[in-house]
């Protein structure tokens, strides 16, 4: 529409609509920084679990490798190594942490990318764009949300903790650099 048309009663509705578009906007961001980074202290759960069972049965298996060829009853220690390796290797296939890992990541990353549109809608669109064109990208990101949540894993309590304390402490925080362009700190 153009701005000469405009009746008064119809700018404040736009801007209101505006408003309540950019408080949406601002909303999606806001969760999507907390479950990106959940999703994030999850894939570096999965990770370490992936290392530490691979080196356990790494470990375990080679041990008992070498000490089945030695003599004075170290057989028995052999045989438990053995079983340990067997085990570590067991549970690792079962839970599978570097699949798991990289799913976490993926759908953290697809929260990243949903934030910084909601920020670019919240910030600039939101300020210049038709109503009917907000309202249709804030209908796009919502159900972009609904596939990113259907797709992501829920995180452990521990993992909302430390994503929690590390937004808290600044770990996503925008601001300017030295040049005056915005960076993100993560």
């Amino acid at each position: 529409m153009d701005p000469k048309q405009r009746t008064p009663g119809k700018m404040d509705n736009d801007e209101t609509m505006r408003s309540a578009i950019a408080a949406e906007a601002g909303r999606l961001e806001e969760a999507a920084v907390y479950s990106a980074q959940g999703q994030f202290e999850a894939a570096k759960r999965w990770r370490m679990a992936h290392w530490l069972l691979g080196l356990c049965t790494s470990i375990a298996s080679a041990s008992a490798g070498v000490l089945a060829f030695a003599s004075g009853g170290l057989q028995i220690v052999a045989g438990c190594l053995a079983l340990l390796g067997a085990a570590s290797g067991g549970v690792h296939t079962t839970l599978s942490p570097d699949r798991r890992s990289a799913r976490a990541a993926e759908s953290a990353n697809g929260y990243i990318a949903l934030r910084d549109d909601a920020r670019r809608l919240r910030a600039i669109k939101a300020l210049r764009d038709d109503c009917d064109a907000l309202r249709s990208e804030l209908s796009e990101l919502g159900v972009r949300v609904a596939e990113i949540n259907q797709r992501a894993a829920p995180i452990p309590r521990s993992a909302y903790l430390r994503a929690r304390r590390n937004i808290q402490e600044g770990g996503q925080a925008f601001g300017k650099s030295s040049r005056g362009q915005v960076t993100a700190e993560l």
